[in-house]
């Protein structure tokens, strides 16, 4: 065998490794609370994967503000840069702790994602010191048409709390049923509700949601959140796609390996002789 070809040869699995497994976007989002007296907040969006996010909106939204907050939008978002923001919400009425969320969408190559990055702590306006009652516990189930996402909420409180429990979703989906609910909750009380979202639309491949539960008490308003990872119905298929994939071009390289050491072993014993 020719010498220039034997090197492409033994570096052919090398050349098909590097173009076998493609890249990953990886992005998180932090809130930080910067000022109570404006509702001042920052928002820090990073991308720890290996792969450009593009395309990318971020729609800040404070949940009982009524104030709508205007699309920030960007060309790309390189693997380990970050996007920074920072919003005032100084037309809250009332002290307290609010829900709050950024809906993020992006393109990863043509696939379409979307999440919400939910405020954990929510966001804080004025006096906001006394601890939030209700707890809130889900579950999560397929449906034909989507997902069925139930939802207990306890008041742990000593108190009845006149509560709205909402789901935010990220745009693609679609509520088949409502998307808040508002309960009286006694103390000591634990109340079931259900939410039913549809299947991704336009392409989305993943995202995240936000659960709340907030009211009035005592002059301030409470809120607990949560953030929620939904899984679509076909990612164990995808996830075994994938596997079949990677062993087939693992099993095609081990061979190509093997040749290349065939065909070096002749190599070297034309040369003895």
């Amino acid at each position: 065998m020719h010498q220039a070809n034997l090197k492409l040869l033994l570096l052919l699995p090398f050349m098909i490794a590097g173009t076998a497994f493609a890249g990953t976007v990886t992005l998180t989002g932090s809130c930080i609370q910067e000022n109570a007296a404006y509702g001042k907040i920052s928002f820090i969006l990073v991308n720890s994967g290996n792969q450009s996010a593009s395309s990318l909106s971020v729609v800040p939204s404070l949940i009982g503000s009524g104030k709508f907050y205007p699309v920030y939008t960007y060309n790309e978002l390189m693997p380990g840069t970050q996007i920074n923001l920072s919003i005032n919400s100084q037309d809250i009425n009332g002290s307290g702790v609010y829900p709050a969320y950024f809906n993020v969408s992006y393109r990863q190559g043509t696939a379409l994602y979307s999440d919400v990055f939910p405020c954990t702590s929510g966001i804080e306006i004025g006096n906001a010191t006394v601890s939030s009652w209700i707890m809130l516990t889900y579950g999560i189930s397929n449906t034909s048409s989507g997902y069925m996402i139930g939802v207990n909420a306890l008041n742990a409180g000593y108190g009845t709390a006149n509560a709205t429990i909402g789901l935010v979703a990220p745009g693609g989906l679609d509520f088949s049923g409502q998307s808040t609910y508002d309960i009286e909750m006694r103390p000591g009380r634990t109340y079931s509700v259900n939410f039913t979202l549809g299947n991704m639309a336009g392409g989305y491949s993943s995202y995240t949601a936000m659960l709340y539960a907030t009211y009035r008490y005592g002059g301030l308003v409470h809120s607990t959140i949560s953030d929620i990872v939904i899984k679509e119905h076909h990612a164990k298929s995808q996830v075994l796609g994938d596997l079949v994939i990677f062993m087939g071009i693992f099993a095609f390289l081990i061979v190509v390996a093997l040749l290349a050491r065939i065909a070096l072993i002749r190599s070297m014993r034309k040369r003895a002789k």
